[in-house]
């Protein structure tokens, strides 16, 4: 069975002078690193939180 993704341009860093992009796909399923997840996290922190 195959998942649809959805593909996204994304600007790669939105503050540099010189704008460049790259692709971006989702689908169904997102694999999270565990050192970018945190269940209570504190504040301040920019990764991903329930």
């Amino acid at each position: 069975m195959k998942l649809k993704q959805n593909y996204y341009l994304l600007k790669n860093n939105p503050e540099a002078e010189e704008k460049t992009y790259r692709d971006i796909s989702f689908s169904q399923e997102i694999y999270i690193e565990k050192d970018d997840f945190m269940e209570d996290a504190p504040e301040g922190y920019f990764r991903l939180t329930p």
